[in-house]
């Protein structure tokens, strides 16, 4: 009688296919992204992000310093500011249009609504991104239990199931 492995993957144990990770997704349109995709598009639209804030303190502190150091200084958190709200107005009209933010898109993923339909402003922004910021300022462990949900069978996170939103393979 051949034994099987009792520490191998459940999919090997049982002739299931994996359930997460980047294996191959089965025929479903509406499969699940994995969750190291997700992740790492969140990670590059925070570097995005990020990188226009530090452009913008470099123009901004090299265009004020013309009138002093404190004022270079100023106006470059100023134009920091200015651009990074700018990066993040493009991010909600990308996902309010296309379902996808700079990462996603580069990562293969989108975000649809619970029923298949594409995402608007309210579920793709303000229900995905904006109350969970509003609650997180109240209750600061919000974002780690927001994350901790993409550990569910569906991997949908905290601010996906407020959303009634998804996030797929594009």
């Amino acid at each position: 009688m051949h034994e099987q492995n009792p520490y191998a993957a459940p999919h090997a144990r049982h002739g299931h296919q994996p359930r997460w990770g980047y294996e191959q997704a089965p025929e479903d349109p509406f499969f699940p992204a994995a969750r190291g995709d997700r992740f790492i598009s969140s990670l590059i639209d925070v570097f995005v992000v990020t990188l226009a804030m530090l452009l913008g303190v470099v123009v901004g502190v090299a265009t004020g310093a013309a009138a002093g150091a404190e004022a270079g200084i100023i106006v470059g958190f100023v134009v920091a500011g200015l651009c990074a709200l700018g990066v993040e107005i493009w991010q909600w009209w990308l996902i309010s249009s296309r379902g996808q933010s700079i990462g996603k898109r580069a990562m293969g993923i989108r975000i649809i609504r619970i029923s298949g339909q594409p995402v608007d402003f309210v579920h793709g922004v303000v229900l995905r991104e904006w109350v969970p910021m509003l609650i997180n300022s109240f209750v600061g462990v919000f974002s780690l239990i927001d994350i901790l949900f993409i550990f569910r069978d569906d991997r949908r996170c905290l601010h996906d199931l407020m959303a009634q939103t998804r996030v797929i393979r594009a």
